[in-house]
């Protein structure tokens, strides 16, 4: 079975453009396959772009691995909210994610896959629920474990 891993909408964006941050994400990712969310498919329906774009969205997400919501993805939420929320009373890094960003971490917690983050607050959050987050961003890069 080919390994995994889920990408958050931001990660998914830079690799259907020519960047140093999709180039980053593509050699991440290596021989695996990507993974998405419910939450990212949602996010992406309304994503306003076209044309050569457009088109390699559509090929990107055809050979994506789609993940539905299900009641543990739910209950992985609770638990990530409520971390986030120790982490806001504590001014800890993470807390202040989004919500979407919750969603994404608890569908990583429900299938135990590593992720990629492109995405600070989510990055932290992520990490601060034992998950393995991979990110391009300068500062956090430095500390990705290893895939």
């Amino acid at each position: 079975m080919a390994e995994y891993l889920l990408s958050d909408t931001t990660v998914v964006s830079h690799l259907t453009k020519c960047s140093p941050d999709s180039l980053a994400y593509q050699a991440m990712i290596g021989e695996r396959r990507l993974a998405v969310s419910f939450q990212t498919q949602a996010e992406l329906l309304g994503w306003e772009v076209g044309g050569a774009r457009r088109q390699r969205l559509s090929d990107l997400l055809a050979a994506t691995l789609k993940l539905p919501h299900s009641e543990a993805t739910t209950v992985w939420y609770s638990r990530v909210v409520q971390r986030r929320a120790e982490l806001r009373r504590s001014g800890g890094s993470g807390g202040s994610a989004q919500d979407a960003d919750a969603w994404i971490i608890s569908s990583a917690l429900e299938h135990n896959l590593a992720m990629l983050s492109h995405d600070q607050e989510q990055v932290h959050l992520g990490r601060a629920m034992g998950l393995k987050v991979h990110t391009n961003l300068p500062g956090l890069r430095e500390t990705n474990p290893k895939l």
